[in-house]
């Protein structure tokens, strides 16, 4: 009955006439001719895109006050700074005054820093150049982790593995991991070159691009005793992981491996080209400490660094380091006497 009462309505012929008909006719060639010119437009741009895109080779030189580079070729400076090992600026601190520490408002402003770069060289070919290179964060890269480049030989020296990948941050409440964007009053002092960090590298050219990096340094004298004394120190309460730097021999163990055994560190910069799009970028590099014998007249100490190099390949060689170990232990019974004797 229904059907029978839609079929002979108005509606219906009109439904069934000519100009519905003719209305969806045109409502489809419509929708078809702008899909045509969307389609189009989406592959010009896909095509202008792959036109554009910048071909470029990068490679990590080294910091700048431990490499010599080649006089005549531009130079570029990032705008954001990075620290790296900042807790050993506040362990050399911490012999003169104990109660030195980090303040997002102030920073650290200790003298016990390298105010230096570390050098990328940026080589453009192609047709197109690139409008701007910014380096957002530095992140270690654990083994497990998406980007991380497997190598072939020894990776400690002792009994068993180190964790080197997981304690590369000394803990502490109050100072910063590694390579988190630094404030510091030196840094915000520091007169830059606007010019400098207006980077555009046209096609065939080649130029230095640096990131400028405070890394802090420290007597291995005076980090035990930072060690032993700071309250704050390894109070590791967002880490999962928790290394025994107060025991001498893993101090040692870890001191040594740091010093021959580089962590992947993955520079991640952000590459711009003439028409705003951005393309990402992680550029391996390899830190790890620089140990080296001090003396002083008749004392001997072991000055502590960080460092960075091309290659996870040995930058120290494999080998103990002469009398470290010792060395350590002989500290750590300093440190831990001081209390009864002042009692």
């Amino acid at each position: 009955m229904f059907l029978h009462q839609f079929f002979n309505s108005d509606f219906y012929k009109i439904l069934n006439g000519q100009l519905f008909a003719a209305c969806v006719g045109a409502f489809v060639t419509i929708f078809g001719v702008w899909l045509t010119i969307y389609n189009d437009r989406k592959a010009r741009k896909i095509e202008r895109e792959n036109e554009i895109r910048p071909v470029y080779s990068i490679s990590f030189i080294g910091i700048e006050d431990t490499v010599e580079l080649k006089k005549g070729i531009p130079c570029f400076i990032n705008k954001n700074t990075f620290s790296y090992m900042p807790i050993l600026q506040i362990a050399q601190s911490f012999l003169k005054n104990p109660f030195v520490a980090y303040s997002d408002s102030i920073g650290i402003d200790t003298p016990f820093k390298r105010e230096t770069t570390l050098v990328f060289q940026f080589h453009v070919d192609g047709n197109y150049p690139i409008r701007n290179v910014e380096v957002t964060s530095i992140k270690s890269i654990s083994r497990n982790e998406h980007g991380y480049i497997p190598t072939n030989g020894p990776l400690s020296i002792g009994p068993s593995l180190v964790v080197t990948d997981t304690v590369f941050n000394f803990y502490h409440k109050t100072v910063p991991n590694n390579f988190e964007l630094s404030n510091d009053v030196g840094i915000r002092h520091r007169p830059l070159d606007i010019q400098m960090m207006n980077v555009y590298i046209s096609p065939g050219n080649t130029v230095y691009f640096k990131i400028p990096i405070n890394i802090g340094y420290a007597n291995l004298s005076s980090l035990v005793k930072f060690i032993c004394k700071d309250p704050n120190f390894m109070s590791s309460e967002k880490t999962t992981y928790s290394y025994p730097f107060d025991n001498p021999a893993e101090l040692d163990r870890f001191l040594e491996n740091m010093n021959s055994f580089p962590i992947q560190v993955n520079v991640c910069f952000k590459i711009t080209d003439i028409e705003g799009n951005v393309y990402n970028k992680e550029q391996p590099v390899y830190a790890y400490f620089d140990i080296r014998k001090i003396r002083d007249n008749e004392d001997i100490d072991y000055f502590i660094t960080g460092s960075m190099s091309t290659s996870s390949i040995f930058p120290n060689g494999i080998q103990e380091i002469k009398g470290l170990k010792e060395y350590i232990e002989e500290q750590f019974l300093i440190n831990k006497k001081e209390p009864s004797q002042n009692s």
